[in-house]
């Protein structure tokens, strides 16, 4: 018969030997019996803190937070967001393009297109008489200077 190793943890429950068999090979994946977390018990019995706050949540919060502001010769609250945006159009207004940029994505995100797209082009019914005589005058004038 093996040795079976005797669990020293303060716990009574796994203060116990427990018999392997044999056949039972250890490995990635496969710990000893002795070793495995008993049914019932957390591998992190004290688990996540109550309050604590996820990345986006840290991110969302923060930049909700009111700020005092001078506008236009008086103070105002606005969110930490909003005074962002008023600081990179201010940027972008004296010429820094990473601000413009920042911006025309920032529009793109929050204001998607949600109209159809222009037609590029007229179709042909669409064309007055006028703006066919001139498309047939210039396919006239091209293959004139194609023939030279």
């Amino acid at each position: 018969m093996p040795i079976v190793p005797v669990n020293r943890n303060k716990s009574p429950a796994r203060n116990r030997p427990v018999e392997q068999p044999e056949s039972y090979e250890v490995g990635y994946g496969k710990p000893p019996q002795h070793s495995r977390f008993l049914p019932g018990r957390s591998g992190n019995p004290k688990g996540r803190p109550k309050h604590a706050m996820g990345f986006k949540t840290i991110i969302r919060a923060t930049m909700l937070q009111k700020l005092k502001v001078q506008a236009g010769g008086r103070e105002r609250m606005i969110s930490r967001a909003e005074a962002l945006v008023m600081k990179s159009i201010e940027l972008a207004s004296k010429g820094n393009f990473k601000a413009v940029q920042s911006l025309l994505g920032w529009y793109q995100i929050a204001v998607p297109e949600t109209a159809e797209p222009a037609r590029t082009q007229p179709s042909h019914e669409e064309l007055s008489e006028t703006d066919r005589a001139t498309l047939e005058a210039l396919r006239e004038h091209i293959k004139a200077d194609l023939d030279q």
